[in-house]
């Protein structure tokens, strides 16, 4: 079958929209999942000091065994039990992220400290973002000083970009 120039211009018109719309919603999701799972970390960690009855830290790490001080949090990311201590152990690495999506602390910390007791955790905030391609949404991880972490959607003005 040929097609006229009108149909192929509704074609393209309506497979052009589509298109769009299918990859923010992928690429929406994977920055959920991004912030998830760094929820989930941080709840691993609150819960293993609280079990073990030492302190547990989630660190960034680009390794998957040490903490480290890379540029963000994107490198992956580490919980150890009893740093320092006899014990010590890595209970959990999480891999490096795709190289369009960035996650950075807000507060500039490397080091999230869960002691044994419910309350003192490290107070941080965590923005889960992508530069490319470059959209407006974002997604925040809070984490509280009992240890309690929620995540939020955010959609930051246009003339906001993902932080470098």
């Amino acid at each position: 079958r040929d097609w006229t120039p009108d149909e192929l211009e509704r074609i393209t018109r309506r497979h052009g929209l589509a298109v769009p719309s299918f990859n923010n919603a992928s690429l929406s999701g994977k920055l959920t999942g991004f912030a998830n799972d760094l929820l989930a970390s941080s709840q691993l960690a609150r819960s293993e000091a609280i079990k073990r009855n030492v302190a547990v830290t989630m660190c960034a790490s680009s390794d998957g065994s040490t903490c480290d001080d890379p540029e963000g949090w994107e490198t992956g990311w580490i919980v150890v039990a009893d740093p320092g201590g006899l014990n010590e152990r890595v209970i959990q690495q999480y891999p490096e992220l795709p190289g369009e999506f960035r996650v950075r602390e807000t507060l500039d910390i490397d080091t999230l400290v869960f002691p044994a007791t419910v309350a003192g955790a490290t107070v941080a905030g965590f923005t889960v973002c992508r530069t490319e391609p470059a959209g407006n949404q974002t997604r925040r991880v809070l984490i509280g000083a009992s240890g309690g972490a929620r995540v939020e959607q955010r959609f930051p003005p246009a003339d906001v970009s993902c932080p470098d």
